[in-house]
C-alpha cells in the first residue's frame, strides 16, 4: 500500500484536529464540575434546633427530606428522637407513633428497591449502641423484624446501591464481648439489606477496608459504583488511625484506588451530585498529630475516578457530623447541622446549606448537546473518518488482474523485461510415412506431384540462421504449400518460412 505525500498530510490535520475538539471538550467537562457553589438556606420557622450525627434521607416517595435524631451538646448534652420533613424551602416537624428512640449516629439512606426510608442502628447515652431497623413511609414509621441483622452499631456508612439493588452497610464502632466483658470495637463486615432481609456478604481478609467508623459512603451513579472515603479506628494508648484511603464497592467485592485525594478525615459529609457528575465531599475532622483537633472546611470532588479539590465562593463554616443528602426537588445537596469547636468547647449548627452545580440551573451544552455526548461524538467522528481514510488507501494498492480459465480474458501486460524466448526448432523436420524425397515416386493413381525442391542458401552456414521449411506437417505429415501458414488437415501453425 502506498500514499502520496498530500493523503498523509491531511490524515495527520484530522488526527490532530480530533485531538483538538477531544480536549476541549473535556476542557469544558472538567470547568462544569468546579463549577459548583454553596448557598445557605434560610428557612421560615419552625426549623430544627442545632445538632449534629442526625440521619438524613430524601424520601423519593414522598418528594421530601426527612431528618430524624442526633446529638446536642448544649447543657449536659443529649440525644433527640424527632422527625422533621423539608420540602418546598420550608421544615415540619411530625408527630408520630410509634417511632424510634432517641439516638446519634444512626445510619439512614432511601431503599428504593422496596420503596421506603431505612433507618438502622446508632446509639445514645444510657441505652448504649442499638440495632434496630426501621422504615419510614407515607409519614410514618414501622419497626422491622428481620430474623437476621448486623450487630448493635453507630456511626456505619450505609448508602443504596443501584446497581445491585440492594441497601449496603459497612463498618461503625460498637461493643463486644471478651471474656464476658463489654469491650468497644469498630468493624469492617459488610451487609446487604434487600426484601426486608439483612444478609452478610462475604469478604475476604484483608480485601476490604480496615475496620473503621466516622467513614463517609454514597452511591456513585456516573461510576456505577459504590464509594467509601476515610474514617478512623483506635490507635494504640489513647490515640487514633485516621484514614485518607478511597475505597469502590461493586457485585460483591472491594478494591481501594490509588487516586490521590483529600486529606487523613473522619465524619466528612459525602454525597453524589448529578450536575457534576460525581461525589462532593465537604469538611470532617482532621488530626494534625496526636489528638490535636482541626476541623475542616474544605470541597472535593470525585468525578471519572479521581478526586480534585475546588474552592467555591462562600462555603458552610468548618464542621463535621452534619447530616447530608441528595434533594431531589432542588436537585443539589442538602446539609444540615454538624459541630465544629471553638477552643476546647464543641458547638452544634442549626444551618442548612446546598450544594448545586451548573446543571443544577442551565445544563453546560455544547451546540444543543451535553458534554459527554459531543465527546461520544467527537469519537465516532474520528472513528468514521479513520476508516474512510483507510478504505481509500487500500483501494489505491496496485491491482492484480487474474483470469479465470477460458473467460477469454486477455492477461495483463507485463511491465518487466521481456523473458527470454525458446530458440527456433533445428534438425530435419519428420517425414511422412513412406515417402523419400530423392527416388521415391508417388503412388499409382495419386495427384500429387512433388514441388520443386526448395532452394537453400549455399553460403555458409549460421548457428542463428533458420532452417528451410520443409513441405510437410510436422504433426500429420499432410503436404503444405510453401506459403501456408497452417497445415490444411490437422489446423496446425507451420513453421515459419525458410530465409
Amino acid at each position: 500500500m502506498y500514499a502520496r505525500p498530500g493523503a498523509l498530510l491531511s490524515i495527520l490535520v484530522i488526527v490532530l484536529a480530533s485531538i483538538s475538539l477531544v480536549s476541549a471538550a473535556g476542557s469544558a467537562l472538567a470547568s462544569s464540575t468546579t463549577n459548583v457553589t454553596w448557598q445557605q438556606v434560610n428557612a421560615n420557622p419552625p426549623v430544627p434546633p442545632s445538632r449534629d450525627s442526625a440521619a438524613m434521607a430524601y424520601d423519593s416517595a414522598d418528594n421530601e427530606m426527612v431528618l430524624f435524631g442526633g446529638e446536642y451538646v448544649t447543657g449536659s448534652g443529649g440525644c433527640y428522637s424527632d422527625t422533621w420533613t423539608f420540602s418546598g424551602g420550608s421544615w415540619t416537624q411530625l408527630t408520630v407513633s410509634p417511632a424510634p428512640t432517641a439516638r446519634w449516629g444512626a445510619s439512614m439512606v432511601y431503599d428504593a428497591a422496596d420503596g421506603y426510608v431505612l433507618l438502622f442502628g446508632g446509639g445514645c447515652n444510657g441505652q448504649g449502641y442499638l440495632g434496630d431497623t426501621w422504615e419510614f413511609h407515607a409519614g410514618h414509621w414501622t419497626e422491622l423484624n428481620p430474623s437476621v441483622s448486623p450487630s448493635p452499631r453507630a456511626y456505619a456508612a450505609m448508602t443504596y446501591d443501584a446497581a445491585d439493588g440492594y441497601v449496603l452497610l459497612f463498618g461503625g464502632n460498637g461493643q463486644v464481648s471478651v471474656n464476658g466483658q463489654p469491650q468497644n470495637a469498630t468493624f469492617d463486615d459488610t451487609w446487604e439489606f434487600r426484601g426486608g432481609v439483612w444478609t452478610q456478604i462475604p469478604i475476604t481478609v484483608g480485601s476490604g477496608p480496615s475496620a473503621r467508623t466516622y467513614s463517609a459512603m454514597c452511591y456513585d451513579s456516573s461510576y456505577g459504583k459504590v464509594l467509601l472515603f476515610g474514617g478512623e479506628a483506635p490507635g494504640s494508648g489513647n490515640t487514633v488511625t485516621v484514614y485518607s484511603d478511597t475505597w469502590v464497592y461493586s457485585a460483591g467485592s472491594w478494591s481501594q484506588l490509588t487516586s490521590t485525594g483529600p486529606t487523613a478525615r473522619a465524619g466528612e459529609q459525602l454525597g453524589y451530585l448529578p450536575s457534576v457528575s460525581g461525589d462532593v465531599l465537604f469538611g470532617g475532622l482532621g488530626f494534625t498529630g496526636g489528638s490535636q483537633v482541626q476541623v475542616l472546611q474544605d470541597t472535593w470532588i470525585f468525578s471519572s475516578g479521581s478526586w480534585s479539590q475546588v474552592t467555591p465562593s462562600n462555603p458552610p463554616g468548618a464542621r463535621a457530623f452534619g447530616a447530608f443528602a441528595y434533594d431531589g426537588g432542588t436537585s443539589g445537596l442538602f446539609l444540615f447541622g454538624g459541630l465544629t469547636y471553638t477552643g476546647a468547647q464543641v458547638v452544634d449548627y442549626a444551618d442548612a446549606w446546598q450544594i448545586n452545580g451548573p446543571a443544577a440551573s442551565s445544563p453546560t451544552t455544547f451546540g444543543g448537546l451535553t458534554g459527554t455526548e459531543l465527546l461520544l461524538l467527537v469519537v465516532i467522528v474520528v472513528v468514521v473518518v479513520a476508516l474512510v481514510v483507510a478504505v481509500v488507501l487500500l483501494r489505491r494498492r496496485k491491482p492484480t488482474v487474474t483470469s479465470p480459465p477460458g473467460s477469454g480474458a486477455v492477461p495483463p501486460v507485463s511491465y518487466g523485461p521481456l523473458a527470454a524466448q525458446p530458440p527456433p526448432p533445428t534438425g530435419p523436420y519428420p517425414s511422412p510415412p513412406g515417402y523419400s524425397p530423392a527416388a521415391t515416386p508417388p503412388p499409382a493413381g495419386s495427384s500429387y506431384a512433388p514441388p520443386p525442391p526448395a532452394v537453400v542458401n549455399s553460403g555458409p552456414t549460421s548457428p542463428s540462421a533458420a532452417p528451410p521449411r520443409a513441405l510437410f506437417c510436422p504433426r500429420c505429415g499432410a503436404p503444405t504449400a510453401a506459403d501456408a501458414a497452417f497445415c490444411p488437415k490437422c489446423g496446425r501453425a507451420l513453421p515459419p518460412p525458410s530465409r
